[in-house]
């Protein structure tokens, strides 16, 4: 009988040390780490500029209705070419180097002697870019030297081949590839970007339609600007 006072007490100081060893840290779960934070920076922006290709061989074959289908092969020197298209992706990361990617959306036109192209392509443009230049007093002005490569495929193509052994014109829609290398420097000042740029791309377009058949390569440097807008 003489215990009970003594248990009532204990029982009574036990939520005490329960709640002080919490204090302490003896009990109490780590609190969870925080996430990562990745920075990114998006852009969209429009470019067009001179493209000329390079002179090459071309085989084509021209089939009539009536006739035995005639194949030739000449070099083709393109006089003139153009390029224009949108290009929009993000950089990744705060770093004075940082890698990105990007997604262009590109229209050509090349025009020779004895041939001419349209077409369209899309390519994957994996970077990287390097900032030159940075001021204090112009924290908004940044300028960047940047290259990638450049992945892409053709659709939406047109070729018109005019070799003299044909008597006329053969051709027809064209698809293939396109791959490159790029290389520009890029002025932003708070969301504008302005940018110059060269690209050594090369495009290949076969065609095969009601029995004209042929196959088109269009390669050499192009140089463009833009003006995009980042986000």
């Amino acid at each position: 009988m003489r215990l009970a006072p003594l248990l009532l007490v204990l029982t009574a100081l036990s939520p005490l040390t329960l709640h002080a060893d919490e204090e302490d840290g003896g009990s109490v779960p780590a609190a969870p780490r925080p996430w990562r934070t990745v920075i990114v920076e998006g852009y969209i922006g429009l470019f067009a500029g001179n493209a000329p290709a390079d002179s090459n061989a071309v085989t084509a074959t021209s089939q009539c209705f009536f006739c035995a289908p005639v194949t030739a092969t000449h070099t083709v020197s393109y006089d003139s070419g153009k390029t224009e298209g949108l290009r929009t992706g993000l950089w990744l990361g705060e770093k004075r180097v940082q890698g990105g990617i990007g997604f262009e959306l590109m229209r050509g036109k090349a025009e020779g002697d004895l041939a001419e192209a349209n077409y369209t392509a899309f390519n994957i443009t994996p970077m990287l870019r390097a900032l030159l230049l940075h001021s204090e007093r112009l924290p908004d002005l940044r300028v960047h030297g940047y290259g990638g490569l450049l992945l892409g495929t053709v659709r939406d193509g047109e070729v018109r081949v005019k070799f003299p052994e044909f008597g006329g014109t053969a051709g027809g829609p064209a698809e293939g590839s396109s791959s490159g290398v790029m290389s520009g420097v890029s002025l932003s000042y708070g969301q504008l970007v302005i940018m110059a740029e060269i690209r050594n791309l090369s495009s290949r377009l076969k065609f095969n339609y009601l029995g004209d058949s042929g196959d088109l390569k269009l390669a050499g440097k192009q140089t463009v600007v833009g003006l995009g807008w980042k986000f």
